[in-house]
C-alpha cells in the first residue's frame, strides 16, 4: 500500500524500522480514525490525536491518505460496531 511505502521511506532515515512497524502503523492509522470521527462530527480536540494527520509533511507522508484512510476508517467502524454487538 501506500501507507507501507511511505511509512518505509521515512524508516529509510533511521537505523531500524519504527515507522514501519504493525503495531506503529496501527496507532497512526488509529489516531487519524479519532480525528476524522471527531471531525465528522463538526469537532475538533487536539489533545487526543496530532492536529496534522491529514497534512502531508513536505517529504513524508507519515498518515494513511485517500482511498486507503477511507477503506482503514471503514475498517474501524466495523471491528467497533462488532465490539457494541458483544458488549
Amino acid at each position: 500500500t501506500d501507507y507501507f511505502k511511505e511509512s518505509k521511506h521515512i524508516d529509510s532515515f533511521r537505523s531500524k524500522p519504527y515507522w514501519s512497524t504493525t503495531i506503529e502503523m496501527a496507532a497512526r492509522a488509529f489516531g487519524a480514525f479519532v480525528q476524522d470521527s471527531i471531525e465528522e462530527k463538526g469537532g475538533y480536540s487536539p489533545y487526543l490525536v496530532h492536529s496534522h494527520t491529514n497534512e502531508a509533511d513536505s517529504n513524508c507522508k507519515p498518515y494513511p491518505e485517500g482511498e486507503e484512510r477511507k477503506t482503514l476508517n471503514d475498517r474501524f467502524n466495523v471491528l467497533f460496531e462488532k465490539v457494541r454487538t458483544i458488549l
